[in-house]
C-alpha cells in the first residue's frame, strides 16, 4: 500500500524538482532503500533499490528514528555508524542532535555523507494515528543546489510526504509550513552541526 500511495505522488515530485526521489523504509537497524525515480541529473553513487545503509548514517534513517518510539530511537543511536565516507558523522551527540532537530522541523538533510559529491534531504511518511512509516528523500548532485535552495525542496517534500500520508490514512500531515524551518534556525539547532 505503500508502494501505490507514493509512486505517483514521486512522479510528480521529480517533475516538479528535476532530482532523483527515493522512498525509504525502515528495516530493523537499517533504513532500507525502496524505490527510487531518477532525475535528469541523476549521480549513479552505487545505491539501488533494495539497497540498506545503517540507520544512523542517512538522512532517511534519521527521519526515521526522528519519530520512532522514543526507547527504539535510543537504541538506534547508540549502534554504530561505519564510516561511509570520511564525512559520515558517526558521534552518537551529533547524530542525536540530527535526530531532535528532525522531530521538530520534519527534515533531515546531509551532504557527502553516503556518497561523496551527493546530497540528499529526507522528510517523514505517516500512517493513520501519525505513526511513521518511511521516509520520501530528494538526492542531488551537492555541488548543484545552495543552502539557500534548501527551502524549496524541504517545500516540495512535504507537499509530497501530506499526500502520500494522507492517502495513507494520516489525517493532518504535521509539518510544511515555512514557520517550521523558520522556527527550527531560530533555536540554533543546524547552526551548531553544520
Amino acid at each position: 500500500s505503500l508502494c501505490q500511495a507514493a509512486t505517483p505522488v514521486m512522479r510528480e515530485l521529480l517533475k516538479r524538482t528535476g532530482h532523483s526521489v527515493r522512498l525509504s523504509v525502515p528495516d530493523g537497524d537499517q533504513s532500507l532503500y525502496l524505490i527510487g525515480l531518477e532525475g535528469p541529473m541523476f549521480m549513479d553513487t552505487g545505491w539501488r533499490s533494495a539497497s540498506s545503509v545503517p540507520i544512523g548514517a542517512s538522512s532517511a534513517g534519521r527521519v526515521l528514528m526522528a519519530f520512532l518510539d522514543a526507547e527504539r530511537c535510543s537504541h538506534l543511536l547508540d549502534l554504530p555508524v561505519p564510516p561511509i565516507t570520511k564525512n559520515t558523522i558517526r558521534d552518537r551527540a551529533t547524530l542525536e542532535k540530527l535526530v531532535a532537530a528532525a522531530r521538530v522541523s520534519g527534515y533531515c538533510i546531509q551532504r557527502n555523507e553516503t556518497s561523496l559529491g551527493l546530497g540528499v534531504v529526507s522528510v517523514p511518511l505517516f500512517r493513520d494515528g501519525q505513526k511513521i512509516v518511511g521516509a520520501l528523500g530528494l538526492a542531488f548532485p551537492s555541488h548543484h543546489v545552495a543552502s539557500d535552495d534548501e527551502g524549496a525542496l524541504i517545500d516540495a517534500l512535504h507537499d509530497a510526504a501530506r499526500a502520500i500520508s494522507q492517502r495513507l490514512g494520516c489525517g493532518v500531515y504535521p509539518f510544511g509550513t515555512v514557520g517550521a524551518r523558520v522556527g527550527m534556525a531560530d533555536t540554533g539547532a543546524l547552526e551548531d552541526i553544520r
